[in-house]
């Protein structure tokens, strides 16, 4: 096994717990009959490179896995399946 291997590993686990935990959240808002009330916001960082490109370890590459990240939004007033095209930095999220 290589070094990639054991990372790329570690982060399907962390994603797995991170499921776990959104979904609790998620089911807790709704028994709290909160849920339609909430602003939920998930986005990432870009993360390192994981052997793409024989980069190991970076992530200040100009490749599109490299500049674009996830930022998804639910909340009151956002429709489900919303999808927008402009580009937003984190200071769109709270100026």
């Amino acid at each position: 096994e290589t070094w990639i291997d054991d990372v790329y590993r570690n982060r399907l686990r962390t994603l797995l717990s991170l499921d776990d935990h959104i979904t609790l959240f998620m089911k807790q808002l709704k028994k709290m009959k909160q849920l339609d009330n909430t602003y939920v916001i998930y986005t990432s960082d870009n993360g390192f490179q994981l052997g793409q490109h024989r980069l190991r370890g970076d992530k200040r590459q100009l490749y599109e896995h490299d500049i674009r990240v996830p930022l998804y939004i639910r909340g009151p007033g956002i429709k489900p399946g919303t999808s927008l095209d402009e580009a937003v930095l984190n200071i769109d999220l709270v100026p």
